[in-house]
């Protein structure tokens, strides 16, 4: 019983690996880079390059023993002015953490090789269309200059 918790509990902290994923004989970049622990790993639906997400959006249980890490340093230092009330600021930290992850999760969704953005294409496709041009004439100027 108690092996077999253990052994979910770190299958659950490693994720999945970016292993598997080789690149298409049609996508548009032939060299990615290999992340060893991925978050997810995918393709870009529009060029058909593997793609890796390195953070998680969600908050994970490594994350909480963290946040009680640092919270009980927190405590310790603050105790003398904030009493017990200084065990509060877990609530602090968590949602400062839960911010950052959605914050970087948010910034690596869209894909560095095409500017495809999988969130604004379920939001709105055209806006998602607009982008995508945006990303390239970008592109072409850094490339002329």
């Amino acid at each position: 019983m108690r092996s077999s918790f253990l052994s979910t509990l770190t299958e659950s902290l490693k994720g999945p690996r970016s292993e598997g994923l080789k690149p298409l004989p049609n996508s548009l970049e032939k060299r990615v880079y290999n992340y060893k622990s991925a978050a997810k790993s995918f393709y870009c639906p529009l060029c058909r390059t593997p793609r890796v997400m390195k953070v998680r959006p969600k908050v994970t249980v490594w994350n909480h023993i963290q946040m009680g890490i640092a919270t009980s340093f927190l405590t310790l230092f603050l105790f003398p002015v904030m009493e017990w009330r200084s065990l509060f600021m877990y609530f602090f930290l968590w949602s400062a953490l839960e911010s950052l992850l959605r914050v970087l999760y948010k910034k690596d969704v869209p894909c560095p090789h095409c500017g495809f953005d999988a969130t604004w294409y379920q939001r709105d496709v055209r806006e998602a269309r607009r982008r995508v041009q945006e990303f390239w004439q970008h592109k072409e100027v850094k490339k002329e200059s």
